[in-house]
């Protein structure tokens, strides 16, 4: 009786450590409406189901130093795509699609679009 209790036990954890490796969580468009400029890293993080994907920093010409990139898996339905956070000085920039970037009117957005996408692509 004590060996088929462990066995049950051992099963019980070897199939949650299966299906939690397996399970990827991404962010949806609600968690997208939580978001507001100005948000800190940290504030965005909690809001976030999951972990980004990548995270990394660039430099922009800007004097305002470095961005850092949060770059998530966004699902709406069976559609999947990365999806960026930009944040300056700790503070929630802009987030979109990486090409969103592109589209606006502020030229640094668009710099800031453009060096997130190159080293993206270097590290993906």
């Amino acid at each position: 009786m004590v060996t088929l209790k462990k066995y049950a036990i051992a099963v019980v954890v070897w199939v949650s450590i299966c299906l939690g490796g397996c399970t990827h969580l991404y962010i949806s468009t609600n968690t997208l409406d939580t978001f507001s400029k100005g948000m800190t890293l940290a504030h965005v993080k909690t809001l976030t189901p999951s972990s980004p994907i990548h995270e990394f920093e660039i430099t922009t010409a800007n004097p305002s130093g470095r961005v850092t990139v949060l770059v998530y898996e966004l699902s709406i339905g069976d559609y999947k795509s990365d999806y960026f956070l930009a944040f300056g000085n700790d503070k929630l920039l802009y987030w979109g699609y990486p090409h969103e970037f592109a589209r606006s009117s502020d030229p640094y957005l668009n710099d800031v679009g453009r060096i997130a996408v190159e080293e993206y692509l270097k590290i993906k």
